[in-house]
């Protein structure tokens, strides 16, 4: 069976050996530097810094302190990649596979808040923000079976959306509404193709659009977006009844 990430397909095309050898003595180039002068007592990055065998810089260690959960919480696709260099892969923007868990990635604050409602108390809320947010890379390598059980889960998000209570987290219908596309747009594609992805954000836009025009028929006094989305069917079509 095929991974959620199936790296082949993006190294289909033919190298230039040429290319790829100096590449690796760049990369040796590197590293050698990197060891030359973290030894000399001049690491580039300070002392709590290391090169994987990819060439990128861990920072660490990765403690779970309160600091790093707001931190990584307010960039959560450097939570991904520092779990990336953990896991001996590269950082690198440029890189496929760097490129699809940072795409998740930027939906993580979305889904976490979604699945996780604010209780009033932020520390507690985001204690196990950065866990969720270091599991993205092994739920990509695995199979998609993997999802369930976890936040990541289109059932999961579904029924986080069934349960939603409006209150100020979400805002107005435009937050609500912005909250739904982001999830769509960066965890939806673990669960849909580019093409259902589509799909599922122009119905979301249609939604829209047909809420407005409720909600001028009831004064303002109608259900929220989300409830919305709910009881017309969005919620079920795209995350399962």
């Amino acid at each position: 069976m095929a991974t959620l990430f199936d790296a082949a397909s993006f190294w289909s095309y033919p190298y230039d050996p040429q290319a790829l050898q100096r590449g690796q003595q760049a990369r040796q180039q590197q590293l050698s530097a990197f060891n030359q002068q973290s030894q000399a007592g001049r690491p580039l990055f300070g002392s709590q810094f290391s090169v994987n065998p990819r060439g990128a810089p861990i920072f660490g260690p990765t403690t779970g302190s309160l600091f790093q959960q707001r931190f990584f919480y307010e960039y959560p696709t450097a939570a991904v990649t520092q779990r990336l260099a953990e896991m001996g892969f590269s950082t690198h923007i440029t890189n496929p596979f760097t490129q699809y868990a940072t795409q998740i990635a930027e939906g993580l604050r979305q889904l976490y808040d979604l699945t996780n409602p604010s209780t009033g108390d932020q520390d507690s809320q985001l204690a196990g923000f950065l866990s969720v947010a270091q599991q993205v890379p092994n739920l990509l390598l695995g199979q998609a079976s993997g999802l369930s059980g976890t936040p990541f889960s289109r059932r999961a998000v579904g029924q986080a959306l069934r349960n939603f209570v409006p209150g100020e987290q979400f805002g107005d219908f435009t937050d609500q509404f912005n909250l739904v596309e982001d999830l769509l747009r960066t965890v939806g594609s673990l669960w849909f193709t580019p093409t259902w992805q589509r799909i599922a954000r122009q119905d979301l836009q249609q939604k829209l659009d047909d809420y407005i025009r409720y909600m001028a028929s009831t004064n303002g006094q109608g259900v929220s977006f989300i409830e919305f989305l709910v009881n017309t069917g969005f919620v079920d079509r795209y995350f399962g009844s």
